[in-house]
């Protein structure tokens, strides 16, 4: 059949229509007509070019939303990624991204991710597949939006991938590389404790011996040489050969051999006439065992007689666990069943230190944090600063507390006490035969007992429950000696009002009393006592 097109209204004359009638019910449909061809071309010429060519990009990739697999024949080089940007975009931002460096951030470079033209396909939640490697789920992107782009070119690596909707985004899982950090081996002045490896023979300033398993800190190594210790072992130990004068860091490392009953030696041994600055980063032990055999339990930190220790904080927070087999000191002497190692010198002025037991000839804590659950001994004990906490000070000489704070579970046992500028807090009362007070703030539960007493000054509480001797809160049961107090805020309290509160008790009450100053508060009475035929304390300018 031979198509027939009209001409253009204007043409049809109004007898062929069937007159001025037919004409008016045409014009309106014809004004229709016109609209709407005018309508369609419009549409088409904005919509139509941007779906032929979104079609056309379909037909050379994988079909993302049904997982389904590339024909060899198509071409299949590219990588669909999801996207929070409008479909518009796509066309500026598709920039050629191989494979892996989309999926899981690597490298663009071909040579690293060869795809042998195959297609890396974002996978749906449902298809994601659980990975060993570690997997970072990054926010889903907004419904029915993808954008394509080839492999080939190179991204840089710091370009931020902008199609990822941090708000609306299926869970993409992105494989990253896992990272294992494995301890440097020994080398130059650098020791890596381990129970497997196999020990390097020497270093800078250090050697090793197989047969004992044993490192040796060398003579030779001085202050200048700064060896480190790191890793972890329960089979080998360190010792710091005689006359070295030595600077040893402790990197987290770790020597345990408490559970040892045939132990060789401490962990960490400094040997006589050889002196160490220990420096501590991180955590870090130090746990000797003993020997059965020859009946010696063997200290954590080891520092005999003529040896030097000093104890160093490298880092805010770092510390040092420190335990010694039996009867030994965690840091100090060895402990044997002939009686306790002669022990050397031992200064601490930083770091945490947990240590069972200190034992030297001289201790001195300048700061840090110091806790010895067994106690603190020595000939001479000064704590000028840091915080201290131990189960007992014993000293034979001298025990000097200027500074910090120091609390004992147990007493403070001396020949002589001198307190000033402190915080002193002790559960069983301070005993010497010379106590001096000059400043600070002193709470003696079990009382002050000395010969002679000194109070110049701080705030002094002094507590005795009382009991066989009826000894005074400070005084003490007996004493021949002088108490003197001319400053400061003195509080005596006592459980039994048989006791004075400052004076003697039931024994040898043959010494004197002086206040010539300061606050006294006492609930008992003061200077008398109360043993048949003793004399009592004389009281000079006292104040109440």
């Amino acid at each position: 059949m031979t198509s027939y097109i009209a001409p253009p209204p204007r043409c049809l004359s109004s007898k062929a229509l069937g007159g001025k009638k037919q004409r008016k019910l045409l014009l309106p449909l014809v004004a229709i007509a016109t609209f709407a061809l005018v309508a369609f071309s419009i549409f088409a010429f904005i919509k139509l070019p941007a779906f032929a060519e979104d079609h056309a990009q379909d037909l050379n990739k994988t079909d993302v939303s049904r997982g389904d697999s590339a024909s060899s024949g198509q071409d299949l080089n590219k990588t669909t990624v999801l996207c929070g940007g409008s479909a518009s975009s796509a066309k500026q931002d598709a920039q050629d991204l191989s494979e892996n460096r989309v999926s899981r951030g690597d490298s663009a470079d071909p040579a690293e991710h060869e795809q042998d033209n195959s297609t890396q396909s974002v996978p749906s939640n449902e298809q994601a597949q659980t990975e060993q490697d570690s997997v970072i789920t990054p926010p889903t992107a907004q419904d029915n939006c993808v954008q394509t782009h080839s492999a080939g070119q190179d991204l840089e690596s710091n370009s931020p991938i902008t199609h990822l909707n941090t708000q609306n985004s299926a869970q993409v899982p992105l494989r990253v590389q896992s990272t294992t950090i494995t301890p440097k081996a020994s080398t130059g002045a650098n020791i890596a404790l381990s129970d497997d490896a196999e020990a390097t023979a020497s270093g800078a300033g250090w050697t090793y011996d197989s047969a004992t398993s044993v490192y040796t800190i060398n003579s030779d190594a001085t202050a200048d040489a700064n060896l480190t210790i790191s890793g972890t072992t329960t089979n080998k130990r360190v010792v710091v050969a005689e006359g070295a004068n030595a600077t040893v860091t402790l990197s987290g490392a770790s020597i345990d051999q408490s559970s040892s009953d045939n132990a060789s030696g401490s962990v960490f041994g400094i040997s006589s006439g050889s002196s160490v600055t220990l420096k501590l980063q991180g955590s870090n032990t130090l746990k000797s065992g003993c020997n059965w055999s020859a009946e010696i339990g063997y200290a954590g930190l080891n520092v005999p007689s003529e040896a030097t220790l000093t104890i160093e904080s490298a880092e805010e927070d770092a510390r040092l666990t420190a335990n010694g087999g039996i009867s030994a000191a965690g840091i100090g002497g060895n402990g044997a069943g002939s009686g306790p190692q002669t022990v050397g010198t031992i200064t601490i002025n930083g770091g945490t230190i947990n240590a069972e037991s200190i034992s030297a000839t001289s201790v001195g804590i300048n700061g840090g944090t110091v806790n010895a659950n067994e106690g603190i001994a020595g000939e001479n004990i000064t704590i000028s600063g840091g915080t201290v906490t131990s189960g007992s000070i014993s000293a034979t000489t001298s025990v000097y507390i200027t500074g910090g704070t120091t609390i004992v579970s147990g007493g403070i046992w001396s020949t002589s006490v001198h307190i000033s500028g402190a915080d002193v807090t002790t559960s069983e009362g301070i005993e010497a035969e010379n106590i001096t007070i000059n400043g600070g703030t002193v709470n003696a539960a079990g009382g002050i007992v000395a010969e002679n007493i000194t109070i110049t000054g701080g705030l002094v509480y002094a507590y005795t429950s009382g009991g066989y001797g009826d000894p005074a809160a400070i005084g003490g049961e007996s004493g021949t000696g002088t108490i003197s107090i001319t400053g400061g805020v003195v509080i005596a309290t006592v459980g039994n009002q048989n006791s004075p509160g400052i004076g003697r008790g039931a024994g040898n009450s043959e010494g004197s009393i002086s206040i010539t100053g300061g606050t006294i508060i006492s609930n008992s009475k003061i200077g008398l006592c109360n043993g048949e035929g003793k004399t009592a304390t004389t009281i000079s300018g006292h104040p109440i």
